[in-house]
């Protein structure tokens, strides 16, 4: 699990040009009525254009696409492998 997760209940808003902006899932209301009224959003000293945002994500799923941004991949039983290790796992989580 993600540091940033253990910390607190963390969400990744995802914005065009790579940059992740990470805030409280408790400040996410806010932020889903600026997009939803096209409104600039401001985050801290970050002001972001509801336009230029691609999603908002879970630390988990940021996790994983790290993970496999960096050539890991995760076998049918759920474990990670390194790029070009076989698996050998034969049942979940053992």
């Amino acid at each position: 699990m993600s540091t940033k997760a253990i910390a607190k209940n963390l969400l990744c808003i995802c914005v065009r040009g790579g940059l992740e902006v990470w805030i409280d899932q408790e400040k996410l209301e806010p932020v889903v009525q600026a997009i939803k009224k096209k409104e600039l959003i401001r985050i801290g000293n970050t002001v972001i254009n509801p336009v230029d945002i691609s999603g908002i994500f879970e630390a988990k799923d940021m996790e994983d696409r790290n993970r496999r941004k960096n050539g890991q991949y995760q076998c049918r039983y759920g474990f990670w492998h390194e790029k070009f290790d076989q698996c050998g796992h034969t049942s979940s989580k053992s």
